[in-house]
């Protein structure tokens, strides 16, 4: 009894030759749960393991994870053995965010709120962030929602101390800002105002008399065919709005507000809707002739100096009466006034501070707008216009639409968004081929030049020689307008 026990004692765990795979047994004793012939820790595909070749330890299976968004990069959290690669499946495991394809290690940091590549850091927080994702702003240390022209800064959106403009004279005190104290009128320095009620003022500014080359030369970026170059002479100086009407004036003069980014649209979210001090569009060349009429009138009843009006309307169509060089009142600029005015006694497609504001031909290839435009003279477009590249994001986005008057830097003759924000409507019918030199006009018919491009716009379209034909009846969110009288 006693050597029984003994035996019994000493004996140790039986080996066998089948092993089932799965109950957490090693039951043939080769050390893993499953027959492994070859010794190399997996067990054969064809017992339900996944060495694919269990005679040649060599030769084994792949540890893969599924990769749902197609981006390269697997999730830890699904794994699975193949022998080969199958689609839908990746051999790392290091995406943060397997249903987002713009979201792996690596991939580039661009502004979307979104950790893109990985590293716990979001836009501007991340020194890998892609610049040319980012729209050129302005720090603003007073926080009165202006910022200062010298101090730019790339960001993604405008938040408390960063703005979208660089008006302020002043940053460092937040009661001087642009209507503010920055300038003798509401928007910048003037030399005629016309009020047209308690709160609503129009401001104008001298544009003088003179020759110039109407067009561009066929050596400039993105010259068209119809913008021949012709020497013109403007022979009466013109007061030129500062800026586009707004919706405020609009909505004082003609009792309604038609404007798409209006306040009452129903066009867009509360959040994209454009105030009063928006430039008014969706509006028809007829209803500007009507404004201009109305303004003429205005002028006529608290002015000793009687305006002629330029336009006949009856119901809703209106006509010519009086050309550009006869009338006196207030009216549309032709196209040739409308270009010497943005040019502003240069030749550049773009007025600058330093005087050279020509595209480079580089930016003409590249697709899309999310970049920093800087021109040949080392200026930014951004610090003077709104188009595709400081105006970005689809239909929803806080940056899509029309933005305020006036929140760039003003040409030399001080007006403001001369180019960019919003396409201008002239009194001139478009003409393929221009021939008149002295005060050019082209009575409207069908059809009226409209000059300047618009905030969704590449910056060719914001060209001072650019052109485009805009119907009479024509009206959408992106087509508005100034007026002008002759001095």
């Amino acid at each position: 009894m006693t050597w029984l026990l003994l035996f019994l004692s000493c004996k140790t765990t039986p080996c066998f030759q089948r092993d089932i795979l799965g109950d957490g047994i090693d039951q043939d004793c080769d050390g893993v749960d499953g027959t492994d012939a070859d010794q190399d820790g997996q067990v054969s595909v064809i017992l339900g393991g996944v060495d694919c070749d269990d005679t040649d330890a060599s030769v084994f299976a792949s540890l893969y994870f599924v990769d749902r968004d197609g981006d390269g990069f697997g999730d830890v959290g699904q794994e699975f053995w193949f022998c080969a690669p199958k689609d839908g499946f990746v051999t790392n495991a290091d995406d943060c965010a397997d249903l987002k394809s713009n979201v792996y290690p690596d991939a580039p940091e661009i502004c979307d709120s979104v950790d893109n590549d990985c590293d716990d850091l979001v836009d501007v927080a991340d020194q890998d962030l892609d610049i040319l994702t980012t729209i050129r702003m302005y720090q603003d240390d007073d926080g009165d929602g202006f910022g200062a022209l010298d101090q730019p800064v790339f960001a993604c959106e405008a938040t408390s101390d960063v703005s979208l403009s660089n008006t302020d004279c002043d940053d460092t005190n937040s009661q001087v800002y642009p209507s503010q104290g920055c300038g003798e009128c509401f928007w910048g320095a003037c030399d005629l105002q016309v009020a047209v009620s308690p709160a609503i003022t129009i401001d104008l500014v001298d544009v003088p008399a003179g020759s110039f080359v109407l067009g561009s030369p066929m050596s400039e970026t993105a010259h068209e065919q119809e913008e021949q170059e012709i020497l013109v002479t403007i022979s009466n100086a013109l007061y030129v709005m500062t800026t586009p009407f707004t919706q405020g004036m609009y909505l004082e003069l003609m009792g309604e507000n038609p404007a798409m980014f209006g306040p009452t649209a129903g066009y867009v979210s509360a959040d994209q809707q454009c105030g009063l001090d928006c430039p008014i569009e969706n509006i028809s060349w007829h209803q500007v002739a009507q404004v201009a009429n109305l303004l003429t009138e205005t002028w006529n009843q608290s002015e000793t100096e009687q305006l002629s009006t330029c336009y006949q309307c009856v119901a809703d169509e209106c006509t010519v009466i009086l050309e550009p060089t006869e009338c006196t009142g207030f009216r549309l600029p032709t196209e040739a006034e409308w270009e010497l005015a943005a040019k502003a006694g240069g030749q550049a497609p773009y007025w600058t501070e330093q005087g050279r504001g020509d595209l480079p031909e580089e930016y003409i290839a590249l697709e899309g707008c999310q970049r920093d435009w800087t021109l040949e003279d080392g200026s930014h477009l951004s610090d003077y216009a709104w188009f595709c590249g400081n105006n970005i994001g689809a239909f929803g986005d806080p940056l899509y639409g029309t933005k305020p008057v006036a929140l760039k830097q003003p040409n030399g003759f001080g007006l403001f968004d001369m180019v960019g924000g919003i396409w201008e409507m002239t009194t001139d019918a478009y003409q393929e081929n221009r021939t008149q030199n002295l005060d050019p006009y082209y009575a409207p018919e069908t059809n009226v030049v409209r000059k300047g491009g618009m905030w969704g716009d590449p910056p060719s379209d914001l060209r001072a020689s650019r052109r485009e034909s805009a119907g009479l009846n024509y009206k959408n969110g992106d087509l508005g307008f100034r007026l002008v009288r002759t001095k």
